[in-house]
Parts: C-alpha cells; sequence; structure tokens
C-alpha cells in the first residue's frame, strides 16, 4: 500500500526522488520504501506486505539494520518516518518473539532485545534530524522507535495512541523505552505511564512534549515538513540528542524520592505477584543518573527478571486467547452469517435486565425493556442509569422504550428473558413469547444455571433459542456464557455471538451442562469454603488465604455478595446432576441462613453481617448456626485452607475440558478470568496446571482424597495422562504456551 506522504512526494512539484532500489540495498527488503527528494528530505515508509498492521519483529529489524547502512551514508538534510497503513503506525511487538517456547530460547529473547537496542541506537545517530509521522496506534516497539527520533508529530483522532503498554503483558520496555521516555518527557510522566501500561491521547502526549504537535490528519505531512525545517534551520536536533545520551538533570535525592514513591503506590494495588512494574521502575532510576549506554544496560539487567518469567507467559497467553476470542464467530465452519439485530428485547427489569438493556442501548441499539408493572419499570429506570457513563446517558436513554405490555417485544430482532431464576417462570415467559415473535426473532434466557435445553421446549423454535448468561454488574464484567441447547442452531450461536461482542463482552460458548461453565468451576470452590467453615476453620483465614492466593475477594465474601438463597439454588442443581452429584459434599447450612432470612449482604447479614459504611463484619450470631452444622472443631492452617480450596477448582476445570463443553482449554482460562477474577498472573486454572505441573496438582489434592474428603479430590483422567506423559493443556509451539 502506497503511503499518502510518498503519494505526495511522488507528485511532480516536490521533484525527484531516490527510490529504495536505486539507493542498492542488498537484501531487498519490502517492509521499508526510501524516497529522497531534490530538497534533501528524505522519507522512510514502513508498510509490512499482506499485514493490517506493522510490527516490528526480529526479521524487521534486520531489515531495519540494512535501511540504515543507505540512511547513514545518505546525502539528505532529514528524514520523515511513516506508515503506509493509514491511521496505523505501528502497533508493536511480535509477541510471540517475546514467549520461550521449544524453538525461541531465552537466549533467543535476550539475544533480540539487545539487538533492538542497537538498532534503534544507530537510528537515533543518523547524521541529520529525524521526525515521526504518526497516525494511529503506537504502541510498545512502536513508541520505542518513534522515541529514537528527535520530534514527533501526531494526528488528533481518538485512533492516535502514544504509549509502553508492556507491563500488561508482564514485561518492560526492552528497545531503550525505560530509558528515552524519560529524558523525552521527564522521570514522573514516564514512571507513570510505563509502571501502568496507560497510553497518551495526541492532545495528552502533546501537553507534556511526547510529540511537538498534534494536527488534523490532513495537516500532518505538512506540520511534518515544517518541523523538520525547523530544526535544520536552529540545529536544535543536536542539543536535543546530547540531552538524551546524558543523565536526567535530577539529584540522586529527588530520583530516590520518585522511585520510593512509586513503588508505594504500585504496592497498594500489586501485592508482588506482578513483578514487571517493580522492574520497570528499576530500569528507569537506575538508568536516570547514568549515560544513556549505561542506562540501556540498566534496562536489559532488569528485563531479565521478567521476560521469560511465568508470570510473564501467563499473561501473554491471556493476550492470544483474548484475540483468539475476538476473530471466534462461535461455531469453527465459515457459515452461517450471524442474523441483523436492529432491535433488542429485554424482558425483566431487574438488576440484570436493566444492566442488559443499558448495554444494548449505549451501543447504539433500539432497545426495549419489558416488566409487568409500572413500579418495576421505574425501579429498572434507575437501574438502566446507574449502569449508564454520564456521556452515554442521553443517547442510550433516547434508544431506549419502556413498556407493560409484552407484546411489544413482538417488534424486535432478539428477546432476552432476564426474569427471577425459576425454571417454571422462565417455561412460562417463553411460552407465551413464542405467541407474540415474529419467525425470524431469537429467543434468549440469561440464565446462571437452568438448563438451556429444557427451557427451549416452551419458545417458538428451539432451534432459534440460546442462553446469554450475562454476570453482574453487566456494565463492568466482560464475559458472557453463549449457552448452546441441544437444538440450538449454527446461526442462533453465531448471532448470539456478534450480538455479544457488539455489546463490548467477550463471549464464550458453552454447551448445555449442569452449571455451564464459570458456575460448574466456581460452585466447588465456594461450596468448600463452606465445608471447611463447618469443619472449624477460621471465617476471615478462609478468605484471606484465598485472596494471597491472588483472587479478588474470599469465598465466604463472595458468597455473601452473591446472595446465599441464589447459591443455594445453584447449588442444588451440581447436587442434582448425575456425575457432579456424586463429588458434592453438601452443608445444609445454607439452608438454615436463608430459612432465617440471612441471605447475604442485600439483607444485611449472611456469614457476616454489613456494618457501618457498608462494610462486613464478623457476626457473633453465626455461631449458633455453626454450632448445628458443625462436623469438627479442629484446628485448620491456611496450607490445607489454600490446598482444598483450589484443588477442587483446579480438578473441575480439568474435568471441564476434559467434557469437551467449550472448544479450547483458553475458553475455560478466559471463563474463569473474566468471569471470576481468577489471577491472570496465574494465566487461569488450566494455564496453571500447565506452570506448576499436572504432578504437583495431583499430588497437592491426593491426600485429601486418600482420607475420604470425597471424590471433588479424585483427579481426572486428562490430569493423570498429563502428570504420566508430559503433556500440557497448552502446548508449547506457535506462540501459545
Amino acid at each position: 500500500m502506497e503511503s499518502s506522504i510518498a503519494r505526495e512526494a511522488s507528485s511532480p512539484e516536490v521533484g525527484r526522488f531516490l527510490t529504495l532500489n536505486s539507493l542498492n540495498l542488498e537484501n531487498g527488503a519490502s517492509s521499508f520504501q526510501l524516497e529522497l527528494a531534490d530538497d534533501g528530505v528524505a522519507t522512510l515508509t514502513f508498510d509490512l506486505p499482506d499485514e493490517k498492521v506493522n510490527v516490528l519483529s526480529r526479521t524487521i529489524l534486520s531489515e531495519l539494520d540494512a535501511v540504515l547502512d543507505q540512511l547513514a551514508g545518505m546525502p539528505a538534510t532529514g528524514l520523515l518516518v511513516c506508515s503506509g497503513k493509514p491511521g496505523q503506525f505501528v502497533a508493536g511487538a511480535k509477541i510471540e518473539e517475546l514467549l520461550p517456547t521449544e524453538g525461541n530460547s531465552m537466549d533467543d529473547i535476550l539475544a533480540s532485545l539487545e539487538k533492538g537496542q542497537t538498532v534503534f541506537a544507530r537510528f537515533e545517530a543518523l547524521p541529520y534530524p529525524t521526525v515521526a509521522l504518526i497516525d494511529g496506534a503506537c504502541l510498545g516497539g512502536g513508541a520505542e522507535f518513534a522515541l529514537t527520533m528527535d520530534e514527533r508529530v501526531a494526528t488528533n483522532q481518538p485512533k492516535t495512541q502514544i504509549g509502553l503498554p508492556e507491563v500488561k503483558l508482564g514485561l518492560i520496555p526492552g528497545w531503550g523505552g525505560t530509558q528515552r521516555l524519560s529524558r523525552v518527557v521527564g522521570l514522573d510522566h514516564a514512571l507513570k505511564a510505563i509502571t501502568t501500561g496507560k497510553p497518551f491521547t495526541a492532545s495528552e502526549a502533546e501537553a507534556i512534549g511526547l510529540v511537538f504537535d498534534a494536527v488534523p490528519v490532513e495537516r500532518l505531512i505538512e506540520e511534518g515538513h515544517r518541523v523538520l525545517a525547523e530544526l535544520v534551520a536552529n540545529e536544535k536536533w543536536k542539543t536535543g540528542r546530547e540531552q538524551k545520551r546524558a543523565p536526567l538533570p535530577m539529584t540522586a535525592e529527588q530520583i530516590d524520592y520518585c522511585r520510593r514513591m512509586t513503588t508505594a503506590q504500585i504496592r497498594q494495588r500489586n501485592r508482588g505477584e506482578y513483578p514487571a512494574p517493580f522492574a520497570a521502575i528499576e530500569a528507569i532510576c537506575d538508568g536516570a543518573s547514568v549515560s544513556i549506554e549505561e542506562g540501556l544496560a540498566a534496562e536489559r539487567a532488569a528485563g531479565k527478571k521478567v521476560f521469560g518469567g511465568s508470570v510473564a507467559s501467563a499473561m501473554i497467553g491471556i493476550f492470544f486467547e483474548q484475540n483468539r476470542l475476538k476473530k471466534f464467530r462461535g461455531v469453527t465452519t465459515s457459515e452461517p452469517e450471524p442474523a441483523g439485530f436492529a432491535s433488542v428485547g429485554v424482558l425483566g427489569a431487574g438488576t440484570m435486565g436493566a444492566g442488559i438493556a443499558a448495554a444494548s442501548a449505549s451501543c447504539g441499539i433500539r432497545t426495549i425493556m419489558a416488566d409487568v408493572d409500572q413500579s418495576r419499570i421505574d425501579s429498572g429506570l434507575v437501574s438502566f442509569r446507574r449502569a449508564l457513563g454520564q456521556a452515554t446517558e442521553a443517547e442510550a436513554l433516547a434508544r431506549l422504550n419502556t413498556t407493560t405490555d409484552s407484546t411489544v417485544l413482538g417488534q424486535v430482532d432478539i428477546v432476552i428473558e432476564a426474569v427471577t431464576e425459576s425454571e417454571p417462570l422462565k417455561a412460562e415467559v417463553h411460552s407465551a413469547l413464542a405467541e407474540v415473535l415474529p419467525e425470524e426473532s431469537l429467543q434468549a434466557t440469561n440464565t446462571s444455571t437452568i438448563s438451556v435445553s429444557r427451557l427451549a421446549k416452551s419458545a417458538a423454535d428451539p432451534a432459534r433459542f440460546v442462553g446469554l448468561h450475562f454476570f453482574n454488574p453487566v456494565n463492568r464484567m466482560r464475559l458472557v456464557e453463549v449457552i448452546r441447547g441441544e437444538a440450538t442452531s449454527d446461526q442462533t450461536v453465531v448471532t448470539a455471538v456478534a450480538l455479544a461482542k457488539r455489546l463490548g463482552k467477550t463471549p464464550v460458548v458453552v454447551q448445555d451442562s449442569p452449571g455451564f461453565l464459570v458456575n460448574r468451576i466456581l460452585l466447588p470452590y465456594m461450596n468448600e469454603a463452606i465445608v471447611l467453615l463447618c469443619e472449624g476453620a477460621d471465617i476471615d483465614l478462609i478468605d484471606r488465604v484465598a485472596m494471597e492466593w491472588g483472587m479478588p475477594m474470599g469465598p465466604i465474601a463472595l458468597n455473601d455478595l452473591v446472595g446465599l438463597d441464589v447459591t443455594m439454588g445453584a447449588f442444588r442443581v451440581l447436587e442434582e446432576a448425575a456425575e457432579m452429584g456424586q463429588r458434592w459434599m453438601l452443608t445444609r447450612l445454607l439452608d438454615d441462613l436463608v430459612a432465617a432470612g440471612r441471605m447475604g449482604d442485600k439483607t444485611g447479614a449472611g456469614f457476616r453481617k454489613l456494618g457501618r459504611r457498608g462494610r462486613r463484619e464478623n457476626d457473633p450470631a453465626l455461631d449458633e448456626f455453626l454450632a448445628r452444622h458443625s462436623t469438627d472443631t479442629r484446628k485448620i492452617g491456611a496450607e490445607e485452607i489454600e490446598g482444598r480450596l483450589f484443588s477442587v477448582l483446579l480438578l473441575e476445570a480439568a474435568r471441564a475440558w476434559e467434557d469437551r463443553i467449550v472448544a479450547e482449554p483458553g475458553d475455560v482460562d478466559m471463563g474463569l478470568v473474566l468471569g471470576t477474577g481468577f489471577p491472570q498472573f496465574r494465566g487461569g486454572p488450566l494455564r496453571h496446571c500447565d506452570q506448576v505441573g499436572a504432578g504437583v496438582v495431583i499430588a497437592t489434592a491426593q491426600p485429601y482424597f486418600d482420607s475420604g474428603l470425597g471424590a471433588r479430590f479424585d483427579a481426572p483422567k486428562i490430569l493423570r495422562n498429563n502428570a504420566d506423559t508430559g503433556a500440557m493443556f497448552y502446548p508449547k509451539h506457535g506462540g501459545r504456551t
């Protein structure tokens, strides 16, 4: 693709050009096009062939190194660097090359980092000023490349973002970004940007001096020439380079203060599970008081602490799975295409229904929210507004209609039922909907436990019936389980997946089975916490152990948050499932608490009570209930609590994949990461099994099985096979490890 800059440069008015071939580039690299105008201004265009985005790889670095041989001796007065892909500068580095696999050793990774530093240092030393013309994403290695240039000009369109997000993959910038950003924008801005991974908009970048100017896209070329001419005229580029090579003009005390403050801020939200931000602080601050060459050595030293580590592997794995799910249509065939959905109906104006309606209306879809009376509608509108951001409230409200007449739903393309989790009620609702919906409309149920195949029997056409399990709160939880019933058609599935993506969610397709995916794996963990409590384990220790393992909250607190009546109903579903019921050791403590009106946070008391400011507090009244259901009074330590909680979770995750209720192991992991807050630094339950070893997982659970605690601690065949043969859920190849 010929860039707009290249097109302008090749016009007769600009003058004569030397092309790449006439400059005798020996390896015939095709990713870069180089042109030199009569006025001495050269243009280097990066356009990776047959790819939608530009990424930097070892091959590209070698090509750029060869281009530099020509650039260094070229009779140019200045250089403009741009992308041949409109709206996209450089998306970053090729992530696969940063992940250790059978064909990519740690030595290969470290050599690649040093190669990138060397090539970028050569670029920074060109004997004339350089300006990057940034339109669109300029991230990771792309931003590091832009930082080697004397100035940067960016377009002020929303898609233009400049940043170093490596910490979100468990890494740090490795091609000089930790050193050059602080020398361009200052230590404070660099520390914040790199340790959070948050990119800058064009206007933010202009405000801190990361770019010289932010202009409309049609002015980018003109402004680039103007900035380059100014650099040539005043030779400011030479002093700028001297500053970038030198230490920062700060005292050791000032640098140390920035180090300590940033470290303290990171520790508030990171208990040490994510080492990359701390490694970044080390690289940035160690390099601030020395030359750029010494700073690059500090970056390499800090990089060795995170590149190739288990956290980076886990987070890169999540990155790959997210990208896979973005592309997955819901079925493995190329057909059919999803049906259109210009309108969505939501039946039920409770918390979930209002949240689903808000997600639909805020995404530009005409939405109807229905319920049986106006008081429920009014309450739903309060929840609807709460789920919206202020910026989108007016627009979303304009797309929402409410009604107490369910026949109005006959106007929509898909109706999502979100009434109380009761199978008879839901069946009745869908039977009534079948009478009013057009023949081509889809029926969906937002259920967390009820069989979609059974409910489909009440629908107009079971082939056009699907489960859409949203998670609470809808506006914050990204996961949607698309539940495929026995009769659900491929087209219904791909349409449901497309709708979930339109709503900004990540859909995972799950076969209809007890508990579906997330609840099947999470509920045994939540139940085990209650069993431990009845055996004498300390309530606070149970929750603390889970949180120290990486969960966002403890399982006892989670029971209270979800609602003990809801949890009890979900437990019953799994208990009644033939195979799963054999693995349950269900205490009736929940029945007793619910019968007493202690249903959790929503009633002010469950396992704990809500105190001042809504904080959960231990409640002495719980002791009476525990005494009635106590099975032991022994002291249970943190090691046993951790071993039992996470053994049942990991083993059930392996069983879910063994039963093939989803298409990929990554579906299991993404379901738990997005649906439960399973720690990203562990990569999901199956990836965690791979990283610690199947044998270790089995050895942790086996003593509990041998002591008679039940079949929930008996490892499934697939995990035993992995332990015996060395097989893994994620084979080490192709970047997926």
